[in-house]
């Protein structure tokens, strides 16, 4: 009896990871496919996505925010805030929101557009500062070079390999 239990639920754990796999994979191609449609660095996107949430639909962060700041919590795919999801894709109109795949992408990607053309001489590597930081704590002088490091590593990778594709 104890044997079907322990196989039924490594068959549970199994089915879960394949689907977490699948979800991850297909927020992945919207991230790619939403970026292309807007004409913004697929690349760069992608690297944001994976850096942010691993493409994670139910991804959240509070870094020390107090808990009535709740509006600061990062959401989603590309880890927004409801004012910033609000702000770049009207469809997002309850936190809860943030936590659907494609207006979260959607937003993500029409913010990295905006700050692309609000800062033209920025290198991708300042504007994936801007975008973890908040424009403000950026111009502020503030920098996280943790991010920056992940950032360069995953998101010139990703060069590398579509430049062959």
């Amino acid at each position: 009896m104890k044997i079907i239990i322990y196989i039924s639920l490594l068959m549970m754990l199994i089915t879960t990871a394949f689907a977490a796999d699948r979800e991850q994979e297909k927020n992945r191609k919207l991230v790619r496919h939403y970026a292309e449609v807007m004409k913004v660095d697929a690349d760069f996107c992608d690297a944001i996505a994976r850096i942010e949430s691993s493409y994670k639909t139910k991804a959240f962060n509070n870094p020390k925010k107090p808990l009535n700041k709740e509006t600061w919590i990062s959401r989603g795919v590309m880890q927004l805030t409801f004012d910033t999801g609000q702000k770049f894709n009207k469809k997002i109109r309850e936190k809860t929101d943030l936590f659907h795949a494609e207006k979260n992408i959607v937003a993500g990607i029409r913010f990295i557009k905006y700050l692309f053309n609000k800062y033209p001489e920025a290198s991708p590597e300042e504007i994936a500062q801007i975008y973890n930081l908040g424009e403000t704590k950026y111009l502020q002088g503030m920098r996280n070079q943790s991010y920056e490091n992940k950032f360069k590593y995953v998101y010139y990778d990703l060069k590398n390999q579509y430049a062959f594709n």
